[in-house]
């Protein structure tokens, strides 16, 4: 009768070893000897014994993955034994998978060969045979937390460490029936419980922006079933220019044309392209045709970017085009067990033309630079001349020989004024703040307007006035949602989206309805990858949310300290200055790096050089120190074709 050598029945594993006491049938007993005799074999690799085989010790190796001359570019999955292999395999290749994009980062090469050694010399110590280097056994639960907490994911849940256990007891008392009888059926319940918040959804993602590529790039990543709803022809959302503006220039008809896009023709970015892009598909120049490798380029080139964003990733197969969605709403609210979304072809009418799809989850990513908010001016209505806001702005021309007033004094404010200063008569700005910010001959700075009069003239706060041919609104937009049908879970007052968790989770409805791109004056692409981070990792329970109480609770707070600052409302989802401490927290939360350094330092000094430069900051710059950082940087993240290319 065979016999299991009582050496190898480790506290949580049975691997069967035939005891040469009892049986001396040679060939058989060779080949009985467990995995420590098969040999480890790599001929294919042409390394100088950088990494070498010795007495089936594979070394030196890092973790029992990274050869620390030659990490990351070089790893190794699947090398321990004696663990749950397939969990085992999963946290390594997710630490090779975060460490290649540079999510996780590594000890140097020095740090790397002092813990291999450390590591030799403890086997040693503990009397180990070299060729069980890569044994486990009862110390793979330290090393799977371990690489779970590096990775930044859960640990193993205590059931499987259970069943393990389990399984080893009943291995010994039932060792003919152990694979059809067990008593372990309260761990089953757990697992099947467990493995429920693991499924991969099926997840609506509602524009294919740069908020909604990088959501489905995450959402992919993490498992999930994406399908992109776009209403356009292509990618980009707002950075596909339009030459075309809405039938009503001030955006207040319902039933107006709606043209997406808020883009000028003459726009070039306002911010150096270095933060601008995502952390692991950094936006760099191309020197090749048709496009524009300038540090602050033309809008088409951020268009570019995003296209090669999505071809790269594959995401252009996960859209739906010209699918405007209509409606979202609970399956049953009751359940809340998922989404019905309702979506229309461009040119199609009537309800055969509407399709019907049902969702385990919607993550929201359609902008908020598309509906305007109009400034209120008494007497306007009585008011002779033409009224725009600047999404409906374009070129300049249509101004020669007038009078403008521009309300406002954001960047595109800024911007339009001195464009539309180079065809008209005169260019003022009316704002809150009457710092003259640029100085040209026929621009001229004001307080907020008072009223405007039937006579064409408008008048100031501090009591001038001005006869005004145009009147350009650039005062921000406003948050819409008019697919959402959800009883009001999610509101829109005074453009605070509410109530949301980070600017992020509906808590009554948290995870399964989230939004991507509502925080605003930030470094957005970052903003929405982070945010995208999170939601597919919360998706895919990798990741938790507190409860809904919890979130609310933490909701209330944030407003009632934005009251305490005197913020105002509509300020509630812009970030600033608070924009890393947001950063930081989504990082932390999903088991990232935070933003690096250098990352935080160009945007201050990017902010100095405006001040000063005002005329030419795009175009002049002194933090190079800065740019070599960042292109050091990017090395560990650029794609092989960005990089040769």
């Amino acid at each position: 009768m065979l016999q299991p050598s009582s050496t190898m029945i480790e506290q949580s594993h049975i691997y069967l070893t035939l005891s040469k006491e009892k049986f001396k049938i040679g060939t058989i007993i060779r080949r009985a000897t467990g995995w420590a005799r098969y040999k480890y074999y790599f001929p294919f690799l042409e390394i100088n014994n950088i990494v070498t085989v010795d007495d089936s010790s594979v070394g030196p190796l890092y973790k029992h993955i990274f050869p620390p001359m030659l990490a990351p570019m070089l790893s190794f999955i699947g090398i321990p034994f004696w663990a749950l292999p397939f969990p085992i395999f999963e946290l390594q290749s997710k630490w090779v998978a975060g460490v290649l994009s540079g999510r996780c980062s590594l000890p140097s090469e020095q740090q790397m060969i002092k813990d291999v050694k450390a590591f030799y010399l403890e086997l040693e110590a503990a009397a180990f045979p070299k060729c069980y280097t890569h044994r486990l056994a009862e110390k793979q639960y330290d090393y799977s937390d371990w690489l779970a907490a590096e990775s930044g994911c859960q640990p193993w849940e205590e059931w499987r460490k259970q069943m393990l256990k389990e399984h080893v007891s009943n291995y010994l008392t039932r060792p003919e029936t152990y694979r059809d009888e067990w008593e372990d059926e309260y761990s089953i319940l757990q697992a099947q419980e467990d493995f429920c918040q693991y499924s991969p959804r099926k997840v609506a993602v509602i524009g294919a922006g740069a908020a909604g590529l990088v959501a489905s790039r995450e959402l992919r990543r993490e498992g999930h079933e994406v399908v992109i709803f776009e209403r356009s022809d292509r990618v980009g959302g707002t950075w596909v220019y339009d030459p075309n503006v809405d039938s009503d220039p001030l955006g207040l008809d319902t039933s107006r044309t709606i043209i997406h896009s808020s883009l000028y023709d003459s726009l070039r970015v306002n911010l150096p392209r270095e933060v601008m892009g995502f952390r692991d598909y950094p936006f760099m120049a191309q020197v090749k045709d048709g496009r524009d490798p300038r540090r602050f380029p033309h809008h088409t080139e951020v268009l570019h970017y995003l296209e090669d964003f999505a071809n790269h990733f594959e995401l252009v197969e996960l859209i739906r085009f010209e699918a405007e969605v209509i409606y979202v709403g609970l399956l049953d609210e009751e359940l809340n067990n998922g989404w019905v979304v309702k979506s229309m072809k461009k040119g199609e009418v009537g309800n055969s033309s509407v399709a019907r799809d049902v969702f385990d989850a919607v993550v929201v990513c359609t902008g908020h630079l598309t509906h305007p908010n109009i400034a209120e001016i008494p007497g306007i209505d009585a008011w002779p001349g033409k009224q725009l806001h600047c999404h409906n702005y374009r070129v300049p021309e249509p101004f020669s020989g007038q009078v403008v007033l521009i309300i406002g004094n954001s960047y595109s404010a800024e911007d339009i004024s001195k464009e539309i200063s180079t065809v008209a008569k005169e260019v003022h700005v009316a704002s809150k703040s009457t710092t003259e910010r640029f100085g040209y001959d026929n621009i001229w700075f004001h307080s907020m307007v008072k009223h405007a009069h039937e006579d064409g003239t408008v008048v100031f706060s501090d009591g001038s006035l001005v006869p005004v041919d145009v009147i350009v609104h650039c005062t921000g937009y406003k948050y819409y949602f008019p697919f959402l049908e959800i009883n009001n879970t999610v509101t829109v007052d005074d453009n605070r989206v509410g109530p949301l968790y980070k600017h992020i989770f509906p808590p009554m409805l948290a995870p399964r309805l989230s939004f991507i791109g509502i925080p605003f004056v930030a470094l957005a692409f970052l903003i929405y990858e982070l945010g995208s981070k999170w939601v597919a990792g919360v998706l895919s329970g990798r990741l938790s949310l507190p409860s809904e109480g919890q979130m609310m609770k933490d909701v209330g707070s944030f407003y009632l300290e934005l009251e305490a600052a005197a913020v105002p409302k509509h300020y509630t989802h812009r970030l600033a200055q608070k924009q890393f401490d947001h950063s930081d927290w989504l990082a932390a939360e999903i088991g990232c790096q935070p933003l690096e350094d250098w990352r935080k330092q160009m945007l201050k000094e990017h902010a100095k050089n405006y001040s000063a430069r005002r005329e030419t900051y795009r175009d002049e710059w002194d933090d190079e120190y800065l740019i070599l950082q960042a292109q050091e940087d990017f090395c560990q993240y650029l794609p092989a074709e960005v990089r040769n290319g």
